[in-house]
């Protein structure tokens, strides 16, 4: 009887505490933040999007889509820390006729960005930053993109 006492002592000393430390581990994990599910809380057919953007604005997402247009943001022209070009970007599902995201990039891929153009499937990561409305994109504040190959039909 005190073998089984002692085993259950430290079965439930080491092998428990182990248990729920993997369970905390997992319930903490973030779950991604999809384009579906920011577009059924901020696109254009939710009556709610603006307080719904509330809480989402300044959060990291990783998406991915298809270049619309590269073109010369007459706002950012001069602009230290972004590039004057940006990338439009059409989503699915979509809102938009050309695109429904805007890609604000860092001064330093100026270079990088002349060589999307339209068609191409882009993969990016960055911040929400503003809520498009049915004339203006919703644009995000880029971290890093990257070109991603075409896929076979």
């Amino acid at each position: 009887m005190k073998n089984i006492n002692r085993w259950l002592i430290l079965f439930l000393t080491f092998a428990v505490p182990v248990a729920m430390s993997q369970t905390q581990k997992s319930a903490t994990k973030k779950k991604a933040f999809s384009w579906k599910k920011y577009h059924a809380a901020c696109g254009a057919g939710n009556d709610s999007r603006e307080g719904n953007f509330e809480k989402i604005k300044g959060k990291s997402i990783m998406w991915r889509g298809t270049v619309g247009e590269v073109l010369k943001d007459p706002a950012l022209e001069g602009n230290r820390m972004f590039a004057e070009k940006v990338i439009r970007v059409k989503m699915e599902p979509s809102d938009g006729l050309v695109a429904d995201v805007k890609l604000k990039l860092r001064k330093s891929d100026e270079e990088k960005v002349n060589s999307y153009e339209k068609g191409d499937n882009i993969l990016f990561k960055g911040k929400i930053m503003y809520l498009g409305t049915r004339l203006s994109d919703h644009t995000i504040e880029v971290e890093k993109f990257k070109k991603l190959k075409p896929t076979a039909p």
